[in-house]
């Protein structure tokens, strides 16, 4: 059995060093972006715990914890450890690789959007925006929540819970118009 464990270790580095070369090829030749590192593969979310970063959810992911299983499998099997205890080991590094990969790289995309990047984004204000003064809005960016101060760019009143467009953020201040606002300037 062990002869045959070591084997599957390295048929299975192999091949997704193989696939994952494929994947870069091709990405970089047909200039396909999202080929593998976009699409996800399953699609869920931890409550409190970033849990869903310890499992594969791109090909590309999968294909990178599929070596590292397979590269820390055959480094633990040939240390004579059985293969009832070198899989294990083997599917735990690999699952915390694919948590530090997931999580670092998630990280960098947990910032709320700046300058321009807010335009057009919608929201809503969670209390009353006086036209002269700011308040707090909440909106989605990048599958995260955000709750921001915000100031309504004409000096209209906003209302609690009443939808806003964002316009532009500067200085973590954004400037904010409500959508009905919007629809009464584009009807005239």
């Amino acid at each position: 059995m062990s002869e045959k464990m070591t084997v599957f270790y390295i048929l299975v580095m192999l091949m997704s060093a193989a696939l994952f070369t494929a994947d870069m090829v091709l990405r970089y030749i047909e200039k396909i972006r999202r080929l593998g590192l976009k699409k996800k593969l399953i699609k869920f979310k931890g409550n409190t715990i970033p849990y869903e970063f310890f499992f594969p959810h791109t090909v590309t992911f999968l294909l990178l914890s599929l070596f590292v299983f397979g590269l820390t499998g055959a480094l633990i099997h040939s240390s004579v450890v059985a293969w009832y205890l070198s899989a294990p080991a083997a599917l735990i590094f690999s699952m915390l690789f694919c948590f530090v990969l997931q999580y670092s790289l998630n990280s960098t995309k947990n910032s709320p959007p700046k300058g321009g990047e807010a335009a057009g984004l919608e929201g809503f204000a969670l209390v009353n925006i006086p036209g002269d003064s700011y308040g707090l809005i909440e909106f989605e960016y990048k599958g995260r929540t955000f709750q921001k101060n915000a100031m309504s760019e004409y000096e209209s009143d906003i209302e609690k819970f009443e939808r806003v467009i964002l316009l532009f953020e500067e200085n973590d201040m954004y400037a904010v118009q409500s959508i009905t606002e919007v629809y009464k300037i584009l009807r005239e």
